[in-house]
C-alpha cells in the first residue's frame, strides 16, 4: 500500500472480516477507490467484492453474543438482590457507548473482581452520600455494597438494575 491511503473510522461494526474474523471496521482511500479496511489493518475489501461475498452467505454479521462474551463489566447476573460489599480499587472517567451514543461515566473497579461497574448518576450520588466525598478519586479504599433492584426502571419500563446500596 501507498501513501496515497486515507482511513476513516466505519460507523458500524456489524461485518465480520471473512480472512481473519476481525471487524470490517474503517474506510479508506486506495488508488482512489473507496475500500473497507479489517480491524487488523491487513485486509481490504471494494464495495462489490464485500457485495458478492453478502450475497454468498461469506460475511459473517456480528452476534450480540460475540460484543458481550465474557463482559468485562458487572452485570446484573453477578449480582443477587443480597448486598455484595466490595472495595474501591480505582475510579476513572471513561467514555461509554449507549443506545443514545456516547456518554461520559464513571468506571469502578474493586478489589474482589476483575470486572469493573460502570456507576450511573444515582449511583455516583449514593457513593459520594455514603463517603462524604465529591472528588471520584477519594472513594479508593472505600466499601460499597452492590445488589439487584428489580424495581429499577429505564425509559419508563422495568428492566432491573444495580444500585448501591444507602448507609444507614
Amino acid at each position: 500500500m501507498n501513501d496515497n491511503v486515507y482511513l476513516r473510522a466505519n460507523d458500524n461494526y456489524k461485518y465480520k472480516c471473512p480472512n481473519c474474523r476481525g471487524y470490517i471496521a474503517s474506510t479508506a482511500i486506495y488508488n482512489g477507490e473507496k475500500v473497507y479496511v479489517c480491524s487488523s489493518g491487513m485486509h481490504y475489501y471494494s464495495y462489490s467484492v464485500l457485495n458478492e461475498l453478502k450475497r454468498k452467505g461469506e460475511l459473517v454479521m456480528t452476534k450480540i453474543s460475540d460484543v458481550y462474551q465474557g463482559s468485562d463489566f458487572i452485570k446484573k447476573e453477578d449480582l443477587t438482590e443480597l448486598p455484595k460489599v466490595m472495595t474501591i480499587a480505582g475510579v476513572k472517567v471513561a467514555e461509554i457507548e449507549t443506545e443514545e451514543g456516547s456518554a461520559r461515566k464513571i468506571q469502578i473497579s474493586f478489589n474482589e473482581t476483575d470486572k469493573v461497574f460502570i456507576c450511573n448518576k444515582t449511583n455516583a450520588q449514593t457513593i459520594k452520600e455514603n463517603t462524604g466525598e465529591e472528588e471520584i478519586e477519594k472513594w479508593i479504599g472505600s466499601k460499597v455494597s452492590l445488589w439487584f433492584d428489580k424495581a429499577v426502571t429505564f425509559k419508563d419500563k422495568r428492566t432491573g438494575g444495580i444500585r448501591v446500596k444507602q448507609k444507614e
